[in-house]
């Protein structure tokens, strides 16, 4: 579908992006993961950067929300501009009750701008594994055992729409990379007393079995890990300066864990490490 010559802005694609590569095809990765073994990778939110790729073409996979797959698709259009072609997916009307109405409202609004095709492409997913044990749990009274697969539409560019007003959660979030194992903490203000570290109300044991946004209790993690491990706690800025210190060797392992006792029960490395990294991103 995408020409040889054609530049391709992979946003949220990079396993599309890495096959581009090796077909000594051009392609620009835009994408809040660092470590993704691309050629040209810019690391950042989609809206988060000004680029401006004419004439080329933009390939997204967005959450499976109506308010972010319009912010993908809007600052996709702004890039490779009037007259280009975005490709991207979106959820099947069985990914819950109200999709079905949710894709009709966005198939209005991108026709304001735009003239969007179903090319009749069904994307396969491979979940990850933090994924894999909700999925496991979900499929059972999924409908037709889909969860995993999304649609393709294609999407030409007449006008570039304006860009819609991004919806972020309270709070920021820092992630800590340890070798190949993600920590993500909720950088809450700092709270007097000691800080605590819980199950959530829903979560099965220390594991998040859902992966929906509507699942009760969801909003009260502020702290959640690569392997769906997911807690409260009580002083997220505590936390993340233990981890700082933790990972630059200046915390050793029993001490972090006589801090945080729970955590021992995680599958959180220890050193000797051979990788980390801290960035951050907004909910």
């Amino acid at each position: 579908m995408v020409s040889p010559e054609t530049t391709v802005l992979a946003v949220g694609t990079p396993s599309v992006s890495r096959y581009l590569d090796v077909a000594s095809r051009d392609s620009i990765l835009v994408d809040r993961q660092p470590f993704q073994n691309v050629r040209k990778h810019i690391v950042a939110d989609v809206g988060e950067v000004t680029l401006k790729i004419q004439q080329s073409v933009a390939i997204l996979d967005p959450p499976w929300y109506p308010a972010e797959a319009k912010r993908w698709i809007a600052w996709a259009a702004a890039v490779v501009g009037q007259g280009s072609q975005i490709l991207v997916t979106l959820w099947p009307e069985h990914t819950r009750p109200t999709g079905s109405a949710e894709r009709e409202e966005l198939a209005g609004w991108i026709g304001g701008w735009g003239k969007l095709d179903d090319v009749g492409i069904a994307v396969e997913y491979l979940s990850p594994e933090f994924e894999q044990a909700a999925l496991r749990r979900t499929w059972a009274t999924s409908s037709g055992g889909d969860a995993r697969r999304g649609d393709l539409l294609s999407i030409s560019v007449n006008c570039e729409p304006s860009m819609p007003l991004s919806h972020t959660e309270p709070g920021r979030w820092i992630r800590f990379t340890i070798n190949d194992y993600q920590l993500a903490v909720r950088d809450t203000p700092h709270a007097a007393g000691l800080s605590t570290v819980a199950q959530v109300l829903g979560a099965e044991g220390w594991t998040w079995p859902h992966v929906s946004r509507r699942a009760l209790g969801r909003e009260n993690i502020g702290l959640w890990s690569s392997q769906n491990e997911a807690a409260v706690v009580s002083d997220g800025h505590h936390l993340i300066q233990a981890l700082r210190a933790y990972l630059h060797s200046e915390l050793p392992p029993k001490e972090l864990f006589l801090a945080y006792p729970s955590l021992e029960q995680w599958r959180i490395p220890k050193p000797p490490f051979w990788r980390v990294a801290e960035w951050q991103h907004r909910s």
